[in-house]
C-alpha cells in the first residue's frame, strides 16, 4: 500500500522499502509491484514502482509471532520449486531449524539472500510480467482466490500460498503434466514447515471460481496457470478446458 501511495503521490515520490516480514524479505519488496486487495479480488488496484532500494535485516523476523513466521515459508518454499536447486537443497537440509520456534539467524540471511538474489535477477529479464516472471505466480493463482473467498481471514498469504500449489498440482495431474509424487512432495514441505496441507472446511471450487474469472493472469475466460512437472520445474499454459479447475479442490 505505501508503495502504491508513491507511485501516485505527485506522480511518483522516492520510495524505500525496509520489510519486515518473511514475504517482503524474501519477495515481495523487490521488483516494484504494488497494490491493495479488493473485495472483487487480489491486489486489482496497483501498479509498477521500483523501490529506490530495499533495507532488509533479519532481525526484524525475530519480532514475529511464529505462525507469521511460518506463514511467509510458503513463498520460499515456492522460489524453491519453480527452479532454484540451491535452495531446494538449502531447505532439505534447513526448514526444520527455519519453522522451528527459535530463531536461527545464519539460516534465515541464506534463506532471504538466496530468495531476494533470484528475485531480482527474474524481474531484471522480465519487468513487466510478460514471461518468465509469471513463474513467480506458482501457488498464487488458486491461494489469492482463497483469500479471497475467506475475505482475507482466517488464513495467511504464504498458507494460501502453499495451498495453491497443492491446487497447480492436482491440476498437473489432470492434464497429464506430472505425478503424484509431485503433489506429494509439496506437501512434504508444508508439513516440515507447519504449514497447512488440506483445503478449510466448507471452501468448495463454486467459491474460489469468482476470483478467478477476476484474477489479472485472466484472457478471454482463462487464467494463465503456472504448473509444476517436478519439484525445480513448472510450465504456463492456458491449453486446458476450464472444467479441469474444479479438479484442483478434492
Amino acid at each position: 500500500m505505501g508503495g502504491f501511495i508513491a507511485s501516485i503521490l505527485l506522480r511518483g515520490v522516492p520510495l524505500v522499502h525496509i520489510p519486515t516480514t518473511v514475504v517482503g524479505q524474501v519477495d515481495s519488496s523487490i521488483g516494484g509491484k504494488t497494490g491493495v486487495d479488493h473485495r472483487a479480488g487480489k491486489n486489482l488496484i496497483g501498479s509498477f514502482y521500483p523501490p529506490r532500494s530495499v533495507w532488509i535485516d533479519p532481525f526484524f523476523l525475530e519480532t514475529l509471532p511464529l505462525r507469521e513466521r511460518r506463514s511467509g515459508l510458503g513463498e520460499v518454499i515456492k522460489y524453491a520449486l519453480i527452479g532454484n536447486p540451491k535452495l531446494l537443497g538449502f531447505l532439505d537440509d534447513n526448514l526444520e531449524a527455519l519453522s522451528d520456534e527459535s530463531f536461527d539467524r545464519t539460516a534465515w540471511e541464506e534463506t532471504i539472500f538466496l530468495c531476494a538474489s533470484d528475485k531480482a535477477r527474474i524481474v531484471s529479464e522480465d519487468e513487466r510480467e510478460s514471461g518468465l516472471r509469471m513463474n513467480l505466480n506458482f501457488g498464487h493463482t488458486f491461494g489469492h482466490a482463497l483469500e479471497g473467498a475467506m475475505g482475507y481471514q482466517g488464513i495467511l498469504h504464504g498458507e494460501a500460498v502453499g495451498l495453491g500449489m497443492i491446487a497447480a498440482a492436482r491440476v498437473s495431474r489432470s492434464l497429464g503434466m506430472t505425478g503424484e509424487e509431485t503433489e506429494e512432495t509439496i506437501r512434504t514441505y508444508l508439513k516440515r514447515a507447519h504449514l497447512p496441507d488440506q483445503w478449510p472446511e466448507g471452501i468448495r471450487f463454486s467459491d474460489l471460481e469468482p476470483f478467478l474469472k477476476s484474477d489479472k493472469k485472466t484472457s478471454s475466460g482463462l487464467v494463465t496457470l503456472v504448473l509444476p512437472v517436478r519439484p525445480g520445474e513448472v510450465v504456463r499454459t492456458r491449453d486446458y478446458e476450464p472444467s479441469v479447475l474444479g479438479l484442483a479442490i478434492a
